[in-house]
Order: structure tokens, then C-alpha cells, then sequence
């Protein structure tokens, strides 16, 4: 299966971690057979010309989806086409609000501030591709932004008080969250270590001990991922 891996971190962002987006994906679907990842620079305007991959992931970003961008507006224009695709999507943190924004949802600077770490969703409903069934999952999360409102195409499947809108579905072509299941522990350390929009010391060692102690149902998401890619 080949995957168009929509990577919206810039490069200089990039420049400032150990684990590139491509790297991390590229880990997340590691024990997954037959998984081809092609990457295209999406801050650099670089965008599938035509729809040849099976299927595509939106990644995160270090920009907000409203911000007032040429790269951001012309994604945004993509995305439309890509939807008339009917081609699968699965979209990432950034990509999950850009996406709701993109169908007429909004996004905004949450109210409870950073997210970051780990934190826990309750899944309103059991779908088809969710096997192994979850009622709750602790994920990672790294994101000031939230989508405030969803679009009328969009199904609820998991949220929580501090992150309502955690996970939504649009019919059986696009699976979005917040979260980042492609982070592994020590991405999300790192992360932490490096976090630099806050000089509050206490919340980072808390967030970088819980870090260290949570169960992550990262691997339970892979298998949401590839079920749904496969229906």
C-alpha cells in the first residue's frame, strides 16, 4: 500500500528534532507489511499532481490551520480536491483541524491552552474498523488549537472534557485525531524537553513524568488505521 504522506512541518522545524515526520511515520507503520511511505513538502507548495497513491496522511504541524497563509490556503484547496477524490484520508492533529476547517468546521486557540503529553479519550461509538474495541484510550498530544465546531459531514467517535472534539469520522473516507499515534515515547520526551511555550518547569517535568508512566494505545490506533485503509 502506498501512503502520500502530506507533511506539513517546515524544514526549519524540522532542523530542531532528532525524529523527522517521515521518520516517526515511517516507525509507527514499521510492523506493518507492505506499507510504502511517499512524502511531499507541503509547506513548500509540494502536492500530489494527481491522486496515484492508495491513500493519504495528513500530518501535524507547527502552524495553526487559521493562520493567514498562502501555503495553508492553497493545502486548503487541495484538501477539497483530494475529498472528490473519494481517495482514503487519515488525518493528523493539524491535518484533522485543517480538514474540518477545509468542510466548514472551526478552529481556535482552546480554551484549557496546551495539551501535551499524554491524555485520555472516551469513544462514543464502536465502528467497523475499531478492532481491538477500545471504551477508553490514552494517547499523545501536542496542540494549543482545537476544532471548536465540527462540520455537518463530521461523526463524532471520541473526545473528552479537555479535548471534545478527539476524533471524528467523515462517512468511510476520512478518519481524523487530534492526538499523534505516530509519536513514540521518546519522540514525545524529546518534544517535553525541547517544548519552548512555556517556562513553567513543574508542568513540563509533570507532563515528562507522565510521559514516562503512561500505557500508550498507540498500537491499537495502527490497527483502527490499517482496518479503516483497508475497507
Amino acid at each position: 500500500m502506498r501512503l502520500g504522506l502530506l507533511n506539513a512541518y517546515s524544514r526549519e522545524n524540522e532542523a530542531t528534532r532528532s525524529t523527522s515526520c517521515l521518520e516517526s511515520f515511517q516507525g509507527f507503520f514499521a510492523t506493518t507489511p507492505h506499507v510504502e511511505l511517499v512524502e511531499y513538502r507541503v509547506t513548500e507548495r509540494e502536492l500530489p499532481e494527481t491522486f496515484s497513491e492508495d491513500a493519504y496522511v495528513l500530518s501535524g504541524s507547527s502552524f495553526g490551520a487559521y493562520e493567514e497563509l498562502e501555503w495553508i490556503a492553497t493545502y486548503g484547496r487541495f484538501l477539497k480536491r483530494l475529498l472528490a477524490s473519494g481517495k482514503k484520508i487519515v488525518a493528523i492533529c493539524f491535518g484533522h483541524q485543517l480538514l474540518a476547517q477545509t468542510l466548514g468546521g472551526e478552529v481556535k486557540p482552546a480554551s484549557v491552552g496546551w495539551l501535551l503529553g499524554p491524555h485520555k479519550l472516551e469513544f462514543e461509538q464502536t465502528l467497523g474498523f475499531m478492532k481491538p474495541e477500545l471504551t477508553k484510550g490514552t494517547f499523545t498530544f501536542s496542540n494549543q488549537d482545537q476544532i471548536k465546531d465540527l462540520p455537518d459531514q463530521a461523526t463524532l467517535v471520541a473526545g473528552s472534557s479537555d479535548c471534545p472534539n478527539g476524533m471524528y469520522v467523515v462517512g468511510d473516507q476520512v478518519l481524523a485525531m487530534q492526538f499523534h499515534p505516530e509519536f513514540s515515547r521518546s519522540v514525545m520526551l524529546e518534544r517535553v524537553q525541547k517544548f519552548t511555550y512555556s517556562d513553567d518547569q513543574q508542568w513540563l517535568d509533570n507532563v515528562a513524568s507522565r510521559t514516562e508512566e503512561a500505557k500508550l494505545d498507540n498500537e491499537v490506533i495502527r490497527e483502527w488505521i490499517v482496518n479503516f485503509l483497508a475497507e
